[in-house]
């Protein structure tokens, strides 16, 4: 219910207190599953550290986010034939330097241009290493999702998330807590 009062243009940040494949799955499966519905999603892996949503999709992480955010390509998209209403952006080659890209003027005038296009951006922030980058990306949109993992996760950290979103304003769509391996 929460996601459809944002509306026909929104973005949404998935966000988490630490990293695993695990969490991947969560918007992985979300995107997925709302193009099913019929909603045009967009799955984008801000993980630039060591994104895996491409591996999930069985595609390469070769060339994505982080090449287009340094100048180098296009900005590479899939779509798939059984999910018209789905398209994946990868995070692209993974290294220590690209967290810093996300901040970059280029990737901001992006999501505002996203904005006027129906549909839902999700982004996957669940690889993103640390949850200060992760509360960066979701401040940027203003909406996110935060995903929990049982045995991994200290609650005191994600209670420390949740107040450091809400003192950025962001809106806090929802939660997902992991107790065991999903696919």
């Amino acid at each position: 219910p929460r996601l459809d009062r944002m509306g026909d243009h929104a973005t949404l940040a998935v966000v988490s207190v630490g990293r695993s494949t695990r969490r991947s799955a969560v918007p992985a499966n979300l995107a997925v599953l709302l193009a099913r519905a019929g909603r045009a999603t967009c799955l984008v892996d801000v993980g630039l550290q060591g994104g895996l949503a491409a591996g999930l999709y069985g595609l390469s992480n070769a060339v994505g986010l982080a090449e287009w955010l340094a100048g180098d390509q296009r900005l590479t998209a899939y779509r798939f034939d059984d999910l018209d209403q789905f398209t994946l952006i990868p995070g692209g080659r993974t290294g220590a330097a690209n967290n810093e890209r996300l901040m970059h003027p280029r990737f901001r005038d992006w999501l505002t241009s996203g904005l006027k296009q129906p549909g839902l951006i999700l982004l996957d922030a669940t690889q993103v290493d640390g949850s200060a980058d992760a509360q960066a990306i979701a401040s940027v949109v203003g909406h996110a999702v935060i995903v929990l993992c049982k045995d991994d996760d200290r609650l005191a950290d994600a209670h420390t998330l949740v107040d450091e979103l809400r003192a950025q304003n962001v809106d806090i769509v929802g939660s997902v807590y992991l107790e065991d391996t999903i696919a």
